[in-house]
């Protein structure tokens, strides 16, 4: 753990030093540390007993805070944003590990006044440190079969102003790590709870003795209101174990491949509409099904999309087109995607699929066309 603090620390101080000699900042930075504590939610099995004492868990982030109108965070009123290592006890370590992640975050202000701000916002990494599922030392934990997971964080935080330079943050937060079927079993951590921190701004400059935060932003800049659509190409890979296999080094090919309409309103709020080939090579497996003989399933999806500087939360719900894909699957799916634009053109794409509701199927990774954009 040391070692991650020390790069953490190494990091942070790197992007102070390029500030130095700035009188009048565009941008501040702030260190938050952060102390977690709440429950453990979990459908039952092995486990009920080590996790019934809940989590606790410690934060530490460092970001920047913009205050120029121009910056792609003047549009949600001057949001905040960066880099974080969250480290968390939640049961036994010989069964558990010690959970921690490394991931990034923003905060979208909802309101802001002189002393408080109400803020809300994501926070999307990789989590790490975990001891997994061993049918021989470790057939106790059904919450995973890998030693990383993707680390998914919502949040929503009140932070007073004590001084110009320090904040007191109080909020709560919903935490979900998943392998999204990479490696079985693939239950997931599943935590809710609180979490009490302070923020320390780092080179915070205001003119008299406390915070105005009317007078440290200027107005929230317009939204470009310009339309645009596109036809856009997908195709995305993975790997997945079957649930039933848990323990076995076996993975097999899943694929993703997509087309969709999607149309944006200004330069935050968009939609999607698309057909959908998903391949799982493990389903010739399903020996409950014998009279479907396919790896295949169209679908088609309806999606929102929010954008933020390069990137878009895409969460999408889908409608399997076939009976083998109801049957074998489920009817209805919900994929939640990240994308990032590498150029006007092109983007990278990291998605995970349910199943039966809310249960991750799998995740995929891969890359976006852009065509016929207008």
């Amino acid at each position: 753990m040391v070692r991650y603090i020390i790069i953490f620390v190494l990091l942070g101080a790197s992007s102070i030093d390029l500030l130095k000699g700035q009188t009048e900042p565009k941008a501040t930075r702030f260190v938050d540390v952060t102390f977690h504590f709440g429950a453990n939610y979990y459908p039952g099995g092995e486990l009920e007993d080590e996790l019934a004492n809940g989590y606790k868990g410690l934060d530490i982030q460092y970001g920047w805070q913009a205050n120029n109108s121009e910056h792609w965070t003047g549009v949600f009123n001057y949001a905040n944003y960066g880099v974080g290592l969250w480290s968390s006890h939640i049961g036994p370590s010989d069964i558990l590990g010690n959970p921690m992640a490394l991931y990034g975050f923003v905060n979208f202000p909802l309101y802001r006044s002189k002393k408080f701000e109400l803020l809300v916002g994501p926070a999307f990494g990789l989590a790490f440190n975990l001891k997994p599922y061993d049918e021989t030392t470790n057939p106790q934990n059904d919450l995973t079969g890998g030693h990383a997971a993707a680390f998914f964080n919502p949040s929503i935080s009140i932070a007073y102003s004590v001084n110009e330079t320090l904040d007191l943050r109080l909020g709560g937060n919903f935490i979900h790590m998943s392998n999204g079927g990479f490696a079985a079993p693939n239950t997931g951590y599943d935590m809710y709870g609180f979490n009490l921190g302070l923020r320390y701004h780092l080179n915070r400059q205001l003119n008299g003795n406390s915070v105005n935060y009317s007078g440290m932003f200027p107005e929230k800049r317009i939204r470009n209101k310009n339309k645009s659509s596109s036809i856009n190409i997908y195709q995305g890979f993975g790997r997945d174990q079957r649930p039933d296999f848990a323990g076995n080094i076996q993975s097999y090919l899943i694929s993703s491949s997509t087309i969709e309409y999607q149309y944006q309103f200004n330069e935050i709020h968009g939609l999607t509409a698309g057909l959908n080939v998903f391949y799982d090579e493990s389903s010739q497996l399903m020996f409950t099904y014998p009279r479907y003989e396919t790896s295949v399933f169209p679908a088609i999806h309806l999606g929102y999309d929010f954008h933020f500087w390069r990137l878009a939360i895409r969460p999408q719900f889908g409608y399997m087109l076939t009976e083998a894909g109801r049957s074998i699957k489920s009817t209805t799916f919900v994929r939640l995607a990240l994308s990032a634009d590498i150029t006007r053109t092109l983007y990278f794409q990291m998605a995970v699929k349910t199943i039966d509701g809310f249960k991750a199927d799998w995740g995929n990774f891969g890359f976006g066309v852009r065509l016929f954009k207008q």
